[in-house]
């Protein structure tokens, strides 16, 4: 992890602060421009004490915290809510206020700044309780013309009954499946992801309250990746669905059978299925003035939510959690630009909170052009030796040239970046291209590589960078950004797996 914080730390050039009351200089913080062509500039001695301080035990600390005590936190659930609130709780515990710039909209100057969770998020996140505990899910895919409409009821409860399959629920007799929720195992293959719609129709007209799907099935290969728990598509043909359905994982689904298993088989317990669609997620903002006053800013972000069914440990627990490592790292340095440190909301429904901030902070007000910088980090832990491939991604490709990441003064800076972050690494060989180097890791015999590649919009960097804007703001306008995460599996064959055991 401190790795990561070298990306952060060693392109930031240290200079002196006037000496304090007793007359030693403390080290500054500065954020420069990146220089006209690459160069790759030594890590100084007080950059170096600033990642010696870097607490990986108080890093971990904060990710078994949330794991044990809150667990998945779904866009716009009462947990995402949890963990926002415990992490501006640590942020306010190392001296950190809030960045009121952009939470005090709603005339709260706190350290939130909430939207709506489907503010241009087609997922409908929603919750399933029974035995006393609430398993996260998802509900079809929202569309204006589509058949589902059943995210107008917010919570419905009733008895619930167990089918084997979905042929066998809408088999049984109306009078078995009336007023009760129906849990059942959503059709395996592509084919499952639309199939739900039939099936639910169906049981709605034999009076079901709502029906739960569980995914079926969860496989992991030899590198580590994982079967996609993918949410159903959205269905614009057939019979209107207006009754709640929602989706669990493989994992939740198999609790909630042993939940309802007894000595005789599964039997009924009361359940309660939520919609989440029109509830609001939030952005926590805090910040570090800089020692003068003024608007140059640099942010450090990452997300705070996790999938269905998961709490994603390392997507993207490790990125809030690594942020409160730099947080904690630079306390006491004074710099000469702010310092925001952002957990966005809803992520993973579609980069909702950092799309939100872009079109409510950043653009309106022209804000944008006082952002020196944006690291992002997603992913930014890994328990894989595999994953030895440490990338820094940009959302702008060069289509004329293989999708190469796109070369612009921002992409000059970000090179910068990898450069430097080569010497930190104290990596052996040649600069490949502009962008990447790779040596041969003596300790695992594999291919190792740290440099920028083009990634496309899947994180929040690409929603700061404006990638995602309307119009989109080109790349050599683009506030300069870096999004690290570690990735690995068959790097050298080109492929691009990205997954792992604690990945989602």
């Amino acid at each position: 992890m401190a790795a990561v914080l070298a990306v952060a730390t060693a392109t930031i050039t240290l200079g002196t602060a006037a000496p304090a009351a007793s007359g030693s200089p403390k080290p500054l913080l500065a954020f420069p421009a990146a220089p006209a062509q690459e160069a790759s500039t030594p890590i100084t001695q007080a950059e170096q004490a600033i990642l010696d301080r870097f607490d990986t035990d108080y890093v971990i600390s904060h990710i078994r915290h949330i794991e044990d005590n809150i667990g998945p936190g779904v866009g716009g659930s009462p947990a995402e809510r949890h963990r926002a609130s415990y992490l501006a709780g640590q942020l306010a515990a190392l001296g950190y206020g809030p960045w009121t710039k952009a939470t005090a909209s709603d005339g709260v100057a706190d350290y939130f700044q909430e939207f709506a969770a489907t503010q241009v998020a087609a997922t409908i996140p929603g919750s399933v309780t029974i035995g006393g505990r609430e398993f996260p899910a998802n509900g079809p895919a929202y569309r204006q013309d589509g058949v589902y409409q059943g995210f107008n009821v917010p919570e419905v409860s009733g008895p619930s009954i167990y089918f084997a399959t979905p042929d066998e629920a809408t088999a049984a007799p109306a009078a078995e499946v009336a007023g009760k929720v129906v849990l059942t195992h959503r059709p395996a293959g592509t084919q499952g992801r639309t199939a739900y719609a039939a099936a639910a129709a169906t049981l709605e007209s034999h009076g079901a309250a709502a029906v739960v799907f569980f995914h079926p099935k969860y496989t992991i290969d030899a590198n580590g990746a994982t079967s996609a728990e993918n949410t159903f598509s959205a269905v614009t043909t057939g019979a209107p669905i207006n009754i709640p359905v929602v989706l669990t994982s493989y994992f939740d689904g198999q609790t909630i059978l042993d939940t309802l298993s007894g000595p005789s088989g599964i039997g009924s317990q009361e359940v309660v299925v939520r919609n989440a669609r029109g509830t609001t997620s939030v952005n926590v903002l805090a910040v570090k003035p800089a020692i003068q006053p003024t608007e140059r800013t640099v942010i450090i972000g990452g997300h705070l939510d996790s999938r269905t069914g998961t709490v994603g440990a390392n997507d993207n627990l490790s990125g809030p959690a690594v942020i409160l490592g730099i947080a904690k790292a630079i306390r006491d340095v004074p710099t000469t630009y702010n310092v925001v440190f952002a957990f966005w909301g809803s992520e993973e429904l579609g980069l909702v909170g950092s799309k939100a901030f872009y079109a409510t902070t950043l653009e309106p007000n022209d804000f944008s052009s006082n952002i020196a910088a944006y690291y992002n980090l997603d992913m930014a832990a890994t328990a894989q030796e595999s994953n030895a491939y440490l990338t820094i991604h940009t959302p702008y490709r060069d289509t004329a040239n293989g999708n190469a990441p796109l070369r612009s003064s921002a992409g000059d800076t970000v090179a910068v970046q990898a450069e430097r972050y080569w010497d930190f690494a104290n990596g052996a060989g040649q600069l490949d291209t502009w962008w990447k180097k790779e040596w041969i890791d003596p300790a695992t015999n594999s291919v190792a590589v740290v440099g920028l590649e083009y990634f496309g919009n899947c994180s929040d960097h690409a929603s700061i960078a404006g990638a995602n804007a309307s119009p989109r703001v080109e790349f050599d306008d683009a506030i300069p950004q870096v999004y690290t995460f570690w990735r690995g599996g068959g790097i050298n064959t080109g492929s691009s797996n990205v997954t792992e055991l604690n990945y989602h």
